[in-house]
């Protein structure tokens, strides 16, 4: 399995969404890459972080230089009336969403008492340009959504997904390893790292499977990054 990936001098990223609760699912995604020492960036909601979760963050965070934390929305909570779900979208205005992301700043550093890295990931991988806007004057250096999102138009840099383990058209199914490593090694002819998006709340004894299969593949030759890292360097 994911023969064609391996020896090869690939620049990768893993980013996981929705950290936000003391889960089965999210201690093993942890112990996948904390055993392999491969850097992971998590995406945790400050509104909906619980005491237990910020708990089992801080200790892995403590535990090696491979986890980094970084904030994802407020409360994750959709505010649009019609089109597609959205925390950060058309409906909100400057100040309304420069109260959620500075509340939600200041709770996830409360909490997790860990350093965090000042990298945005907006619910849904969806935001407007109000939201980078305001993202660069608290002092944020970059963004992460889809590449397939589109330019925002502002000088804020984004570090954003190529690949996701899973399609989600009428819900979450895990793409298969054949059709996983076709698409990074597609994404490894560019410039950029490929960033890997993964999703611990809907994984399944398989999908963990295969994220192990993927890395023991990749990590002898392949280059591992953090968000916080390739923001600095997009600066």
């Amino acid at each position: 399995m994911f023969s064609a990936l391996r020896g090869m001098p690939l620049d990768l990223f893993f980013r996981d969404d929705d950290a936000d609760d003391d889960l089965p699912e999210l201690h093993r995604l942890l112990k996948i890459f904390g055993n392999r020492g491969v850097p992971i960036s998590l995406a945790v909601i400050p509104g909906t972080l619980t005491r237990p979760g910020a708990q089992t963050l801080r200790r892995a965070a403590d535990s090696g230089e491979w986890l980094e934390l970084h904030q994802h929305g407020w409360r994750h909570e959709n505010h649009e009336r019609t089109g597609r779900k959205c925390e950060f979208g058309v409906s909100r205005d400057m100040d309304a969403q420069r109260t959620d992301i500075a509340q939600g700043w200041a709770r996830l550093a409360d909490m997790v008492e860990t350093p965090v890295a000042p990298v945005f990931t907006p619910p849904w991988n969806r935001c407007t340009p109000i939201t980078a806007e305001v993202l660069r004057e608290l002092g944020f250096c970059a963004l992460s959504r889809e590449r397939a999102g589109g330019a925002l138009g502002v000088s804020l840099p984004e570090v954003s997904i190529a690949v996701d383990l899973f399609t989600w058209k009428g819900g979450a199914a895990l793409k298969s390893p054949r059709s996983l490593g076709e698409e990074i090694l597609r994404w490894a002819g560019e410039r950029a790292p490929v960033g890997i998006l993964l999703h611990h709340k809907v994984m399944r004894p398989e999908a963990f499977a295969m994220v192990e299969q993927l890395l023991d593949a990749v990590r002898s030759a392949a280059r591992f990054h953090k968000l916080g890292d390739l923001c600095r360097n997009a600066n």
